[in-house]
């Protein structure tokens, strides 16, 4: 919550306006890290006029299945420095390196098994959401791959993914 009131007061938003919006924070969206870090970065990147927005990050998971966006999409690799201390372990206790299968992405913005698919870049291939990203990376992808030399000559790319079920 304090993150959130210090990005509406670097925004400029007045103390009404932040009362109003941390009381629409407490009372209607669920206050846990996943929820509160991304809705805190998003806000604050809003210009606030006349009209109060609230911008939640989760989205009921009926409405979830079949939906289509475009998201920036990187790769990475079980290397500690582009990981944590645990390189092959994910955020969700998934072992990558036993696995040793490119089928696992890394979201943010999705629930831990969401499988997803990218047909522009991989057709009818499906992958899992088993990892997280560093928490600036809202809604971004983030791919797994075997090694490091794919996971570079991925690079940066934008695509359009389908969110296939949880």
């Amino acid at each position: 919550m304090k993150s959130l009131i210090s990005a509406l007061q670097e925004q400029g938003v007045d103390a009404c306006r932040r009362g109003v919006l941390a009381l629409l924070m407490v009372a209607i969206l669920p206050m846990n890290t996943a929820v509160a870090e991304p809705l805190a970065g998003s806000l604050s990147s809003q210009a606030f006029g006349s009209d109060i927005a609230v911008a939640a990050s989760d989205t009921p998971e009926a409405e979830m299945q079949n939906v289509r966006m475009v998201v920036p999409i990187t790769g990475y690799n079980s290397e500690p420095g582009q990981t944590d201390s645990t390189p092959c372990i994910t955020a969700n206790g998934y072992d990558l390196c036993k696995a040793n299968t490119e089928n696992v992405v890394a979201a943010n913005f999705l629930d831990f098994g969401t499988r997803i698919q990218i047909p522009d870049l991989f057709g009818d291939k499906v992958f899992t959401v088993q990892d997280r990203m560093n928490s600036r990376y809202d809604k971004r992808l983030d791919i797994w791959f075997k090694d490091r030399t794919s996971a570079l000559h991925f690079g940066l790319q934008k695509a359009e993914i389908v969110i296939l079920d949880k």
